[in-house]
């Protein structure tokens, strides 16, 4: 559907120029998020807190950045967020699901 405009009170469509334009002058889409602590909640009640916490162990990097000051939520689409959580046997969209 091609979009539209109103100019001295006329309706017409955009030219295709008009209308890429106006599309690259749009924000970029929210990049959904979960708050960590509501992630470590819903392992907890998989009873999958402490395999995750094993494994963060195990890989000095991704456990700083779990922890890293300032930074309480994640990217629910992360592919390294997600393959951590499919690694732990759950699903993402449950588990990663935006809060």
């Amino acid at each position: 559907m091609p979009l539209t405009i109103c100019e001295n009170g006329e309706v017409r469509e955009m030219t295709p120029e008009e209308e890429a334009a106006y599309l690259a002058s749009l924000p970029p889409p929210e990049t959904p998020t979960v708050g960590k602590a509501t992630v470590q909640d819903r392992l907890d009640a998989k009873g999958k807190l402490r395999q995750a916490m094993e494994e963060l162990l195990a890989e000095p990097e991704r456990l700083a950045r779990w922890f890293a000051p300032g930074r309480d939520r994640v990217d629910c689409a992360h592919p390294d967020t997600v393959a951590f959580v499919e690694d732990l046997g759950e699903d993402p969209a449950e588990i990663l699901a935006p809060d």
